[in-house]
Parts: C-alpha cells; structure tokens; sequence
C-alpha cells in the first residue's frame, strides 16, 4: 500500500467522523456508545440484548479505518462459542479481509455484535454448523462451569464510560436530545391545527432541498408520503437517487469527488469484463487501493461513470486514458475509435450474464455477486454504461463513424465468427450509429445465430438432432421449425434478451444527443419500470 498523505488520512479521518455523526445523531437501540474524550478512535460500547444482562465491549479503529476492520474485544463474561479467551470474538466480519468491507458503518457494525450475541442460533463459517445458543449454554453448565445470569455485567466496571454495579441504560430525554415523545406530550398540547398554511413551501426548491437533506433517507421519504407538494418536489429533483451516489469507501458525493466502478478483467481473444457497479470514488481505488466490490469480489481496473453534466465534465479527460487502460490490460486485438470496444464487449457480457442466470445461474461468475441476481441492477448497469458509450459517441464522431463500419460490414458480409466473434457486439454499436437497430439489422442478426448452431444442432454430442440434417422436399416444415428452436434455446435467449435491452436504450425517433441529456436528467439511471419489463 502506498505511504499514507495528509489528503488521504484526512479523507479516511473524515469517514469516521461521519459514523461516528450518523450513530450519535440516530441511535439504535439497546446499543450506547461512549467515545473516550482523550482519542475519539476509541469507545465503550455497551449492549443491552433483550431479557439479557447488558454487555461491555471495546472498540478502537486504527488509522485505516475504513479500510480496516475495527478492532473489538468484549470485556464482560460470557457464555458464547464464538468468544475465545474471555474477550476474542470470532467473528469474520471482524476478522477477515473477505467478510470485511468499507461500505460497514460505525453503525452497521455495532447492529450486527447486536444480532451476533442476540441471535438464538450461530452458523459456524467452518463446515457451516448451526449451534444452538440456549443448548450451547446448557451444555456448558452441566459440564460444571458456572456462569449465573444475574448481574454478570457487575464483575466488569468501566470508568471511562460508568458501566458497572450502578449503570443503566440512558433514557432518550437523557440523551441530550430534549425530543418528547408523542406520550409525554399533555393533553392540552393536542390543540387543533392551525389552519394557517406552512411557509416552507414558499421557500425557492433549493432551499427545501438543502433543509430535507439534514433528514434520514427513510425520514424524507415519510415526510414526502405526508406531503404531496414535498413527493413532487422530491421526484422532480431526483433527490434519493442523488443521495445514494456516493463512494462505498469513502461516503463521498458525486458533487465532491469522482465517481466510477470497479472492473474485474479477463483477457484473451474474447476478454469478459465484470462489475459489481458499486459506487467508487477514484481516490478510493488510487490512493487507499481498494480493490474489492462491497459483497468481496475482487476487481482491478476503475472506469469512471457520467452521473450528471457536471460530473462528466470532471471526469471526460480520464474516460479516455482508462478505457484505453483497460483495452491493453485484456490484450484486445482490435481496436475502435475512443476504445469503445472494450464497452462494447462490457455492455454485451451484462446481457449474458443476466440471460444465463434467468436459466440456470452462470457457474463462471462469482457467487458472491449481485449483479446476476437482480434485474433490475442489471438493467441499471447496462444503463450505466450505454450512458458513458452515449456521452462518448456525442462528442466525437469517430466514435459513430466506427460504429456505423461494424454494422454496414455485418450487413455487406461475410457473417462469420471470424469476422463477427459475439453478435451481441454488433446490437451495442447499432445503439450509436446512424441508423439505429432496423428490421433488416434485427433478421441478419437471426439468422446468422441460426446458422451458427447449426453444428451443434447436428451433433449427437451436442443437441443430437441429427435427422435435420435431411432437407423435406417443402418449404415450411412445422417439425423442423419446432426442433430448430429446441435445440439452442440459450442462444435465443440471450438474443431476445439483447434485444429489449436495446430497444429500450434506443427509442425510435430520438437522436443519440437526446438520450444522452435524457440520462444525465435521471443521473444514468434507466426508464422507470425498464428492470420489472426485462427481468
């Protein structure tokens, strides 16, 4: 890792000060937190499961954090096949770099040591055994070692944080909050509103928006279900779809930071990229070397994303030098104007991932990947890309010119796969050339795929349909149709599927600027309802 600079702690330093905001200012419950007044990278934490003695464990985040897991030891007495040692908790989340990941919040984790001393049962990582919890504490019992339930936690005082013989949970008005529940209110408090209306919404958008973006996710979204001027305003401006693009690493903006994805690569004659399409900022990926997705799956390129005008313009210069980053990592043969092919190739393999899992689940992929799994992500990814390609193409026209050859060699002929090696590429360019994805385009395409299974369709070691090989002496045959289409089902699918992904990224009638500035409004994301039709 390279040697840490004032930028980059600052920026890691600046993540836990935002953790450790977003705990304090919400609250979970039976969890207290009390950070030391002498070093903010350690506190007590103290939770209180439910009809259980309350627990005291210790945090401390190194210097890395997030990079880093926090280190946590808990200091009460505890009956748990997962403590070691009095005050090691074997956790992985914890504990290893592949369950770790910087997207956890000081919050996320403390939620889950909750649920972990909480749950009724553990699933063990190794051999994933289930351990009853009750049966577990049982067991030891009878083996003679004592652990009485009431007032464990009194064998421990803190002094730093008061926990001990005296201590008890803080009550919400103790917190410093002075926020009265709807209870304590009295009577004469529920008087009839005022018929005057609130002047918050004589107020410019603006500054509705920066008042609303103080509020919890979840709070705007209630507060805009209550107020229907407040759900237009919100919607207009795209506002939770704003807030969610940001750096999982860092927890920056688009409007503070550059934003892009991480690309797994694996190169050769037909290179197949991977991503996660997990929000990374490029300090992340230069300066803190992450160089894993949220759910561990390992990448090793970064590719910018548009988002929004402002941001393309912030990150336009580098798109270029990273495609071509990417083009020389996978050894690409060929080469297309701006290095689009590696988009190409990109946009295609997200159609076949996703066509492959809605019959089986692809095997190659990583079992830990999202992407597979959701239609909806797919959809979005697939967006994400055609919206870079988009911005690409619009500003340069070598970009269209080069993409226009690709189709008008398809159509002229020959067809092959040594000229054609994945049909699905010619459907991406015909996202950006001149004429679009016509009819004709649409035929060719099919059947060249026909033909191409043709082989396989044959072989006894392959769809085994050998008496196709003999030619009826009429034009249709119903039974040739019907075995024809039995026989490669996955390579129709994979075609039906490249084509709603392109019809709806390519409307008819609309140029190719439109649809750009039609992406930046939406901030990359696809049409509403784009993922339910596909998936």
């Amino acid at each position: 890792m390279p040697p840490r600079t004032t930028t980059t702690a600052n920026s890691l330093e600046r993540r836990l000060l935002q953790d450790i905001a977003e705990i304090q200012q919400d609250p979970y419950p039976n969890v207290h937190l009390h950070f030391d007044d002498a070093d903010i990278r350690k506190a007590c934490v103290i939770l209180t499961p439910q009809d259980q003695d309350p627990l005291h464990l210790t945090i401390v985040f190194q210097e890395d954090y997030p990079l880093q897991a926090p280190v946590v030891t808990i200091q009460t007495v505890v009956v748990h096949p997962n403590v070691i040692g009095g005050t090691y908790i074997c956790a992985s989340m914890l504990n290893t770099d592949e369950a770790w990941t910087p997207a956890y919040t000081l919050k996320g984790v403390v939620i889950q040591l909750l649920s972990f001393f909480c749950s009724e049962s553990l699933e063990q990582d190794h051999g994933g055994e289930k351990i009853d919890l009750a049966e577990y504490r049982r067991h030891v019992g009878d083996l003679g070692a004592r652990y009485p339930r009431s007032r464990h936690f009194q064998a421990y005082e803190c002094r730093k944080c008061g926990f001990g013989l005296g201590w008890a949970p803080t009550r919400p008005d103790e917190d410093g909050n002075g926020a009265a529940t709807p209870n304590e209110l009295s009577s004469d408090e529920h008087t009839t509103p005022s018929p005057t209306q609130s002047k918050l919404f004589e107020l410019p958008d603006e500054l509705i928006l920066l008042i609303i973006s103080s509020l919890e996710t979840r709070d705007v979204i209630n507060f805009s279900d209550a107020v229907p001027g407040l759900k237009t305003l919100v919607r207009s401006y795209d506002f939770i779809r704003m807030r969610e693009l940001q750096c999982f690493c860092l927890k920056k903006s688009f409007m503070d930071t550059q934003l892009g994805i991480g690309v797994a690569i694996s190169g050769g004659y037909r290179p197949v990229f991977r991503s996660e399409f997990d929000l990374l900022s490029q300090e992340a990926f230069e300066q803190h070397r992450v160089r894993r997705s949220i759910q561990g799956v390992l990448f090793d390129k970064w590719l910018p994303l548009p988002l929004s005008r402002r941001h393309w313009n912030q990150v336009r210069a580098m798109a270029a030098a990273r495609l071509r980053d990417i083009h020389g990592f996978a050894q690409m043969a060929n080469q297309e104007p701006g290095y689009v092919d590696v988009l190409y190739h990109f946009m295609n393999t997200i159609v076949v991932q996703f066509s492959t899992d809605s019959q089986k689940g692809w095997g190659r992929a990583d079992s830990r990947s999202t992407l597979s799994h959701a239609s909806e992500k797919a959809v979005e990814a697939y967006f994400s890309l055609y919206h870079l390609l988009l911005c690409l193409a619009t500003e340069d026209a070598a970009t269209v010119a080069g993409a226009n050859r690709i189709v008008n060699r398809f159509i002229s002929g020959p067809r092959t796969k040594t000229q054609f090696p994945d049909l699905g590429h010619v459907l991406v360019a015909a996202l950006i050339s001149d004429a679009g994805m016509t009819a004709n385009l649409t035929l060719l395409i099919i059947k060249e795929a026909i033909l191409r299974n043709v082989v396989w369709m044959l072989d006894a070691k392959g769809a085994g349909y050998t008496e196709l090989a003999y030619l009826e002496p009429s034009h249709i045959s119903e039974y040739r149709l019907s075995k024809t289409f039995e026989a490669s089902p996955t390579s129709y699918r994979l075609l039906m599927f490249l084509k709603l992904f392109s019809s709806a990224a390519r409307p008819s009638g609309m140029r190719l600027a439109e649809i750009r500035d039609g992406l930046f409004e939406t901030h990359g994301a696809p049409p509403p309802g784009t993922g339910v039709q596909n998936g």
